[in-house]
């Protein structure tokens, strides 16, 4: 028995409509699963990224202006002769002005020497009584100071109640060095009320905050009484670890591993489900390399969780499909298939030469869509040549076009590589160096961070071009470059800002440290030599030093003046040198 177009599409409905069905209860389950897991594990990675920045935005600035503080020459020549009058006068007001500049307007300075602890608060309480009490070694109290000087890290951040000062803060402790020798610390306190307050204890319904050191050990948690205060004093098994919070020691076991992994690529985020107080939740793990602490995001499951009603999809889903079904079966008899038993008849005219045709529909059957094909089949064939001709001359064009566009990319690419290179040595010239200079201002201004300039002048070189010739100026110009190339970190940027004058900008590096870049730079090129035919040429340089900060510069190019002014005064105090700014 032969069916016609409408009996077949009836039944070939039905069967779609009870595969579909099927399906749909079938695959459900996985499909709101993994949705759901998805989503959990995103939510939970941009909650973690939100939790740490959240954590060391008031942190960063603070232990930025303590490693500042360390570095002022007032505290290292108080460290050297803490009797002198003039001397303890001098640190006493650089404490003093930084103490404003402190979040908390508070400020501790202790002498590793004599044991001097100086304090002053936000109410200036102290005010001309500074030094507030003498550390011990043999005071259990005061090993804090101890522990940390002997850890070696140049700063930490710390939770230790001050049983003298009667306070207990989230404490920021800087090294004070002189000569690779510590000699002191400085640093601040953040009130930890406050502090839990803006971190931890955001009240987000199902999120737990949670920050631990390397050994686990809990610096910060909404519950105050399973913080481990003064962690630096205290042996492993004596802190309060999260092992309080997470009972099972998979969780540990998996956690440590993490915790291992995020701490090598430094701002990753991982999460993986744990049990915590009875309920699974994921827990996220972001690592803080700027003050050595990991954050522990727990989030409970089921509040990420996009669907939780599991029936409704499927039936959902069964129903709209049945509905489009029935819909699409009556627009199917209405639009296709009474239409096609008149077109059927019209193509027996088409051969006596009628061509009034409705538009063709390709099928190759024999119900009444098949009948139809065949009447057009010859029309088709003209048509798909036609085609075929007209998309070939298509793929032609859209080659050519393809070809032409890939050339004019890379020939805009080397332009722009062009104008920003300097032709001789190959590193930035002025014009890129300017653009540099901007994004290291706003870089700073958003970290706090200082930006080293160091601007480099080669002695004499008018002598070696007068002499030699400017074929070996040219030779000496990119050894030059290639010697301090060499002495540069990665993060840091050379150019020529102008015939043999160098441009260096050092990321990151305060006064000090830009210095002792500068003089590494500078003997590197005084033991370089240009090697010609019979002779060899020994070359020196003259480098001024300065370093750029929003708080005390308006811009960047101020800063290269300095730099540039230093850079004189190293020429004019007789060259080879490393000036360093007032």
């Amino acid at each position: 028995m032969q069916l016609n177009l409408s009996s077949k599409f009836n039944l070939l409905m039905a069967t779609v409509f009870l595969a579909v069905t099927a399906a749909a209860w079938l695959f459900s389950a996985k499909i709101i699963s993994v949705v759901n897991e998805q989503w959990a594990t995103q939510f939970s990675q941009r909650q973690v990224q939100f939790d740490k920045h959240r954590t060391l935005l008031p942190l960063t600035r603070e232990i930025a202006l303590a490693r500042q503080l360390a570095v002022e020459p007032a505290l290292l020549e108080i460290a050297k002769n803490e009797d002198d009058a003039e001397i303890h006068q001098q640190a006493i007001e650089v404490l003093e002005r930084y103490r404003t500049n402190f979040r908390d307007q508070s400020y501790f300075f202790a002498l590793a020497g004599s044991g001097n602890y100086y304090y002053n608060n936000a109410e200036n309480a102290f005010a001309g009584h500074q030094k507030r009490y003498q550390l011990s070694p043999s005071n259990p109290n005061d090993q804090w100071f101890y522990a940390t000087i002997k850890n070696g890290k140049s700063y930490q951040v710390n939770l230790d109640p001050d049983v003298n000062l009667g306070v207990t803060k989230v404490w920021i402790n800087v090294l004070v060095e002189d000569g690779g020798k510590v000699v002191g610390m400085v640093g601040t306190g953040i009130d930890i009320t406050a502090f839990l307050r803006e971190t931890v204890d955001v009240g987000q319904a199902g999120v737990y905050n949670i920050f631990v050191d390397k050994d686990m050990a809990i610096q910060l948690y909404r519950d105050v009484s399973l913080i481990d205060y003064a962690s630096v004093t205290k042996e492993v098994k004596a802190r309060s670890r999260v092992d309080s919070l997470l009972t099972d020691p998979r969780d540990i076991a998996l956690l440590k591993q993490v915790m291992q992994r995020v701490e090598k690529s430094h701002y990753g985020v991982e999460t993986i489900p744990v049990t915590f107080k009875g309920h699974q939740h994921l827990l996220g793990v972001a690592y803080l390399p700027e003050i050595g602490w990991f954050d522990l995001t727990l989030m409970d499951t089921k509040g990420l969780f996009l669907v939780e009603d599991f029936f409704m999809i499927p039936f959902a889903v069964s129903v709209m499909f049945l509905l489009a079904i029935l819909a699409f079966g009556y627009l199917l008899n209405r639009c296709v298939i009474k239409p096609l038993a008149a077109l059927n008849l019209a193509t027996l005219k088409i051969e006596q030469g009628d061509f009034e045709l409705p538009e063709h529909i390709e099928c190759d059957g024999k119900d009444e869509i098949g009948e139809v094909t065949r009447a057009f089949r010859k029309m088709a064939s003209s048509l798909k040549q036609y085609t075929s001709n007209l998309e070939a001359m298509v793929m032609n064009r859209t080659t050519e076009l393809e070809a032409v566009t890939s050339q004019l990319k890379k020939s805009n690419e080397e332009l722009d590589h062009l104008s920003r290179t300097d032709r001789l040595t190959q590193t930035r010239n002025r014009y890129d160096l300017l653009e540099c200079l901007q994004i290291e201002a706003s870089r700073s201004i958003r970290t706090g961070l200082p930006c080293g300039v160091v601007m480099v002048d080669i002695d004499h070189f008018k002598v070696v071009n007068d002499r030699y010739g400017h074929a070996v100026g040219d030779e000496a110009l990119r050894a030059v470059t290639s010697t301090i190339s060499d002495k540069l970190r990665s993060e840091d940027i050379l150019g020529r800002w102008g015939g043999e004058e160098f441009l260096i900008l050092l990321p990151g590096s305060n006064l000090h440290e830009a210095e002792m870049a500068a003089e590494k730079i500078r003997r590197a090129i005084e033991t370089m030599s240009v090697q010609l035919e019979e002779e060899s040429i020994s070359l020196t340089i003259s480098q001024g030093v300065a370093v750029y900060l929003p708080s005390q510069f308006s811009e960047i190019e101020s800063c290269v003046k300095k730099a540039d002014q230093a850079m004189y005064r190293a020429k004019e105090s007789g060259r080879n040198k490393v000036v360093v700014s007032e």
